[in-house]
């Protein structure tokens, strides 16, 4: 077994992978026929992408970076405002930043650039409800489809018609011609209209999809709102020009890379894992059950983005932790095996860890701590769980966000 720290060790090294001074490395161009550059950034990974921008622009710059509270903490970027705001449920301090970075996106000219930095998380941090829509009724319904269990993809096609920036609304209000945008993806496939709920892309989901999504969850939404939401129509844009510098098949291939190279028989079960947390990892548990047959050392590894359902709002935890509860519920208990759950960029849910870590003997373990792995997932306490056994993963904010990793090791003799 390689413990912990080597599976942390492992995760970081896709994570390093994907980072904003690897992935933004030589993208700006030449930008010498340019009065002035301005760099706009949002999402979790907004302060290092925006920092690894302006290295590269040697004209005169003006700019923002949004991003979530606790991260890009103690650092600054010349000519650039850093701003914090809340995720995942948007607040004041959201609006406020998105109006500035509106303000700055005005002044840019027929003579200048402007370049836009999007990262995961800029769904929430950028906020400014559409006309007939309060903020109150976008946090309603961001916390209704987070607790209820809706696709991160389902999420993000409803935000754009709460929203004037979303979904190509953002770019519509820019009367510069020069427009780029880099992209670090935290999507299921990667679809620039979902990072961020895409801003600066056209929007393809019709408002019929959007009103299908909410009857299929029965969220709590007036018919006033309804009405707003039709009436907020997606602009007719041009995409800008973008570019998905970084995703988690970079992460996932540097791991697997550096599996095989230790001896490892690796099989990848893709990068677009979606659905309920507990699920996927018993599902996983009944694969691994079924292919420990033969002598050897097998390595697991998946990409994506799980759920969860809310049964418990005083609940903590999130869905890599959920996930493998779920993968330990449902494995042979005498298979020898370890796993590790974790988001990129460094918050799994609602505390402050990556994930967790599992192995053969988790059970004996938490159950001499008096814990239930049912009643733990039925009540949300996931956190509680791997804090008692000392198993919680903590790397702090990654700098990138490139979706969830799961590893898992097994040894046959």
């Amino acid at each position: 077994m390689i413990g912990k720290s080597g599976l942390t060790d492992l995760f970081l090294s896709g994570v390093n992978a994907c980072l904003p001074e690897v992935a933004m490395d030589g993208k700006i161009p030449d930008l010498s026929e340019y009065k002035k550059a301005y760099l706009l950034g949002f999402g979790k990974a907004a302060v290092e992408m925006v920092a690894s921008a302006r290295a590269q622009v040697t004209i005169p710059v003006e700019g923002v970076a949004i991003t979530r509270h606790g991260y890009g903490n103690n650092q600054t970027i010349n000519d650039i405002e850093i701003m914090h705001a809340s995720h995942p449920v948007p607040d004041e301090s959201c609006t406020k930043a998105t109006l500035t970075l509106i303000e700055i996106l005005e002044k840019a000219t027929e003579n200048d650039v402007v370049i836009f930095l999007v990262s995961g998380g800029g769904s929430s941090l950028l906020c400014a409800p559409a006309e007939g829509i309060s903020l109150a009724d976008k946090k309603s319904i961001t916390k209704q489809l987070l607790f209820c269990g809706a696709s991160i993809s389902e999420i993000n096609k409803v935000r754009p018609y709460l929203s004037r920036v979303k979904g190509g609304r953002l770019i519509s209000r820019c009367t510069c011609p020069n427009v780029m945008s880099f992209l670090i993806s935290d999507v299921v496939g990667d679809n620039p209209q979902a990072i961020a709920s895409g801003p600066t892309v056209n929007n393809s989901t019709d408002i019929n999809e959007v009103l299908s999504i909410l009857a299929k969850h029965d969220l709590d939404v007036s018919e006033n709102l309804i009405e707003s939401m039709r009436a907020n129509s997606t602009p007719e844009v041009l995409c800008s020009n973008y570019d998905i510098i970084s995703k988690s098949s970079i992460a996932l291939d540097t791991i697997e890379r550096t599996l095989e190279r230790g001896g490892w028989q690796v099989e990848s079960w893709g990068d677009a894992l979606e659905g309920e947390a507990q699920e996927v990892g018993r599902h996983h548990a009944e694969l691994i059950n079924q292919l420990a047959l033969s002598k050897g050392k097998y390595a697991f590894i998946s990409g994506g983005e799980l759920t969860v359902t809310i049964n418990n709002p005083n609940g903590a935890g999130g869905p890599n932790l959920e996930y493998l509860l779920g993968l330990l519920s449902g494995i042979d208990k005498k298979i020898h095996f370890e796993a590790l759950a974790c988001d990129t960029d460094g918050i799994d849910g609602s505390e402050d860890n990556a994930g967790g870590y599992v192995n053969t003997t988790t059970l004996d373990r938490s159950e001499a701590a008096g814990l239930s792995v049912g009643e733990q997932l039925q009540s949300n306490q996931s956190y509680e769980f791997f804090k008692t056994i000392n198993d919680l993963v903590v790397t702090g904010p990654t700098g990138t966000n490139v979706n969830d990793i799961r590893i898992i090791l097994m040894y046959v003799d």
